[in-house]
């Protein structure tokens, strides 16, 4: 998969002059579903907006140590700053399954590096 994903941004980025915006940005979305395959669509249109208007995006990973302190900060922002229900919804699921993994899998927890 890894060599995959590699051959792929090879290929872009060395016929990139080849390549229109549309395509460009189609590459990427491959790029994307075939790296990120779990993630669910709203986090796939988030990398793929991201990409195409140039956004930084920063991620974390359940086996970041740090992780759920920052998710879990980041909430009560997201809860004084008013976000709606149902984005504070999504995110409670998803700190839900993040915690479950981390849960599911003490060995694979370490610092950042």
């Amino acid at each position: 998969m890894e060599e995959k994903i590699a051959n792929l941004i090879n290929e872009v980025f060395d016929n990139f002059k080849d390549y229109d915006r549309l395509m460009l940005h189609r590459k990427i979305k491959e790029l994307i579903d075939s790296k990120y395959s779990n993630l669910n669509d709203r986090q796939k249109k988030i990398l793929e907006d991201s990409d195409r208007d140039s956004i930084p995006v920063f991620m974390f990973t359940a086996k970041d140590k740090c992780s759920m302190s920052a998710l879990n900060i980041y909430e009560g922002v997201c809860k004084d700053q008013d976000c709606s229900k149902e984005f504070l919804f999504e995110l409670e699921c998803v700190l839900d399954d993040y915690g479950d993994w981390i849960d599911r899998n003490p060995e694979k927890i370490k610092l950042p590096d």
